[in-house]
């Protein structure tokens, strides 16, 4: 078995749309949607959001960030750790969006790997998407964990590039990612893993629940 303690699905219909029916829109309030950086989360979920039949906000964790990626490098802080990120903050305004309450959140440059001086206004909707790299299962009502094998994972974001301001070249990319964010994913969040809801492949297509 791919994934132990859970079973393939057989799909008659896409991925996404699957998943959107898995959710309860009355008990399911916050969405979560994790994995490795590469696997695929952001247009997962922004395909999500579409099919889903309610209004839906969606939340980027790394808009939590407490340091900035050249901080959080020297200091040895992993993305894939909440001491990452600001959780106290997130989770009080995680409660408020649950209350029907607006919050008022940092917003995350990936240009400069460092969170903004000006803030965002998030108004509460039916459904609340967070995606992010990190165990959500205390948090969310329902997680997604997106997966893909880990070369392709670095393929994908030395691809994508982005972190110019830290690595100048692609090499030391993916040197970073091969003996450091995988070595941290792998250590940090591929084990939790086996409290999602749904695991999502995101190089097949399969899904397994």
């Amino acid at each position: 078995m791919k994934f132990k303690g859970f079973k393939k699905v057989k799909l008659h219909e896409a991925p996404e749309e699957y998943i959107a029916k898995s959710i309860n829109p009355e008990t399911h309030k916050i969405i979560a949607i994790t994995g490795a950086a590469g696997s695929g989360k952001t247009s997962f979920g922004k395909n999500l959001k579409k099919l889903l039949p309610c209004k839906t906000t969606m939340v980027n964790v790394d808009d939590y960030f407490a340091y900035d990626l050249v901080t959080r490098m020297r200091e040895k802080i992993s993305g894939y750790n909440w001491n990452s990120r600001k959780k106290d903050l997130f989770l009080r305004q995680m409660k408020s969006l649950r209350k029907g309450k607006s919050i008022q959140k940092s917003m995350f440059s990936y240009k400069t790997q460092s969170v903004r001086k000006e803030k965002e206004k998030v108004v509460p909707e039916k459904n609340i998407i967070i995606e992010g790299t990190l165990d959500f299962s205390d948090v969310a009502d329902f997680v997604i964990f997106t997966w893909a094998p880990d070369e392709v994972l670095i393929n994908r974001v030395v691809k994508r590039g982005g972190f110019r301001t830290v690595f100048k070249t692609r090499k030391s990319l993916r040197k970073h990612f091969e003996e450091i964010s995988i070595v941290n994913y792998r250590k940090l969040l591929l084990p939790h893993i086996s409290k999602a809801d749904i695991v999502f492949d995101t190089l097949n297509n399969e899904i397994y629940e």
